[in-house]
């Protein structure tokens, strides 16, 4: 769909200091698309983006919100929270 290819397109303008992404596309992975849904009780949406911390979904935003500039946004919010050195 249109938003899967825009979010797609978004994500490649991220950079070696965002973080790590997989790319899952639910109609090649349709039994690892319904783990993570059912594992983490994360109701699939198209196109999603999860970002995840030790092993736990902490962010989750589809449609629109599925950009870099999304990401970037949380994880800078994370960022400024972290305890400094």
């Amino acid at each position: 769909c249109s938003l899967s290819a825009s979010a797609f397109r978004s994500l490649s303008g991220l950079g070696s200091d965002d973080p790590e992404v997989h790319i899952l596309t639910v109609q090649e992975a349709r039994s690892l698309s319904n783990e993570i849904e059912d594992r983490f009780e994360l109701r699939h949406e198209s196109p999603q983006i999860i970002i995840f911390s030790d092993g736990e979904p902490i962010f989750n935003a589809s449609h629109r919100r599925a950009t870099f500039e999304t990401v970037r946004e949380f994880m800078s919010g994370i960022e400024t929270q972290k305890p400094s050195a």
